[in-house]
C-alpha cells in the first residue's frame, strides 16, 4: 500500500492524503472532494443538483508519477509501450512514485456522481496498482482541437472500407479495449462495471467501426461526454486504421455542431501518434479554466439519434 498517514471520507468517495510536508498547490477546481452522493445522473437532465460535499478541506497530492493515456492506438493483442510518451512516463501499473502532480488523489468509489464530478473538475481515474484506484489530472494535459484532426490520404482511403456506427456495441467495444492479452492492461472489472453503468444513464458512448462487407466490429473507441467536453477513454483496433476512423468519424460530427471549436476533446497524455492526429499540450491551469464553461454547453447530440433509437 502507499505510505498515506492521513485519510478524509466524503459522501462518495475515500480520498487518502500524504502528508503535510508532501503537499502541493493545485489549482481550486481540483483541490476540492469530489460528490455529492445524491446527485441527478441522467445524462438527458440539466447539469446535477445537489448541495456539493463539504469542500472545506483540500484534495491534495499524493506522491505519484506521470502516466500513459489510457487512449491509445494499439489493437487488443499490441498495447502502447511507454517509450511513446515524450517522458518514456511508463505505464501507471507499474510507476514509480516519483513526486510529479498528475496523480493527485486515491480511493476506491466509482459510483456514478463521484465519477461524473471528477470528471468536471478535470480529473479522472485510473488504477495506479492493483487494486489501488487513482485520480489523474496531468499537466500538461493533451487535447485535440475540434479544428486540427488531420486525416491523412491513407486513412481517406481506408475509410471507404469501413462503416461507423454509434452506440451500437458499448460493451463489446470496452470489452475489446480490456483485453487481458495486454501487458500492463489498466481496465480493471471496476472500471468496465462502472463505464458500462454510465453507458446506460447516457454518459458513456461509443463510436464503432465494422467491416462493410460483413458487418464484423473491428474499431473503436469509447469516452464519456459532458456538455461540451468528449473525454476519450480508449480504443482498439483489428484492422488498420479502424480506431482512426472511428476517431475521423467523430471529429466529422463535432464540426458540424454548435460552438463546434469551443469543446474539448480530451485525450489525457499526449503521443506521437496522437500528436500525428492533431494532439496538443495545453497547461492544466488552462485546461481546467475552459473547462468551467464547456461542461455548460450543450450536448453535442452525435449520440442521440441512435440512443432515442434503442
Amino acid at each position: 500500500m502507499l505510505p498515506v498517514r492521513d485519510t478524509y471520507a466524503v459522501p462518495s468517495l475515500q480520498l487518502e492524503f500524504a502528508s503535510p510536508l508532501e503537499r502541493r498547490t493545485f489549482p481550486q477546481s481540483v483541490m476540492r472532494p469530489f460528490g455529492p452522493a445524491r446527485m441527478l445522473v441522467s445524462a438527458h437532465s440539466t447539469r446535477p443538483s445537489g448541495t456539493c460535499a463539504d469542500r472545506s478541506r483540500p484534495i491534495t497530492n499524493i506522491r505519484g508519477s506521470h502516466g500513459v493515456s489510457p487512449l491509445h492506438p494499439g489493437s487488443p493483442g499490441t498495447p502502447r509501450q511507454p517509450g511513446d510518451t515524450p517522458a518514456a512516463r511508463g505505464h501507471p501499473g507499474n510507476a514509480p512514485m516519483d513526486g510529479s502532480n498528475d496523480l493527485v488523489a486515491i480511493g476506491d468509489r466509482l459510483d456514478p456522481s463521484t465519477v461524473l464530478d471528477a470528471y468536471r473538475r478535470g480529473v479522472f481515474p485510473m488504477p495506479v496498482r492493483k487494486n489501488i484506484l487513482g485520480w489523474w489530472s496531468p499537466d500538461p494535459r493533451a487535447i485535440i482541437p475540434i479544428d486540427r484532426f488531420h486525416v491523412s490520404r491513407s486513412l481517406k482511403r481506408s475509410r471507404r472500407r469501413f462503416e461507423i456506427t454509434v452506440d451500437t456495441a458499448f460493451t463489446q467495444v470496452v470489452e475489446a479495449c480490456a483485453d487481458p492479452s495486454r501487458p500492463h492492461g489498466w481496465i480493471t472489472p471496476a472500471i468496465k462495471s462502472a463505464y458500462n453503468e454510465l453507458h446506460q444513464l447516457g454518459w458513456a458512448h461509443s463510436v464503432e467501426t465494422r467491416r462493410i462487407s460483413d458487418g464484423r466490429l473491428v474499431g473503436g473507441v469509447y469516452g464519456l461526454e459532458i456538455g461540451g467536453l468528449f473525454a476519450g477513454e480508449s480504443m482498439f483496433h483489428t484492422e488498420t486504421d479502424a480506431s482512426k476512423a472511428a476517431l475521423a468519424s467523430m471529429f466529422d460530427r463535432l464540426r458540424d455542431t454548435p460552438s463546434a471549436n469551443e469543446r474539448i476533446f480530451d485525450v489525457q497524455w499526449l503521443t506521437p501518434h496522437l500528436a500525428s492526429l492533431g494532439g496538443v499540450e495545453i497547461s492544466r491551469s488552462d485546461y481546467l479554466g475552459r473547462l468551467d464553461t464547456v461542461v455548460e454547453l450543450e450536448r453535442s447530440g452525435i449520440f442521440d439519434a441512435v440512443r432515442e433509437a434503442t
